[in-house]
């Protein structure tokens, strides 16, 4: 899995660990889990964390 994602813009994202939601110039983003999800919102973000916690496939 995943420790970082390396953009060619020179940005670093480390997806380990819980959770959690990051706000990138360009929206939100679900991260953690080895993931780098994009979602529309913050709400939308929190929704689906709850989602990932109860159903992590």
């Amino acid at each position: 899995m995943p420790k970082k994602l390396s953009f060619t813009d020179g940005m670093v994202i480390h997806v380990h660990g819980e959770y959690r939601i990051v706000k990138l110039a360009d929206g939100f983003y679900v991260v953690g889990g080895g993931r780098l999800i994009p979602v529309d919102s913050e709400e939308g973000a929190k929704r689906l964390i709850e989602k990932l916690k109860s159903d992590p496939t």
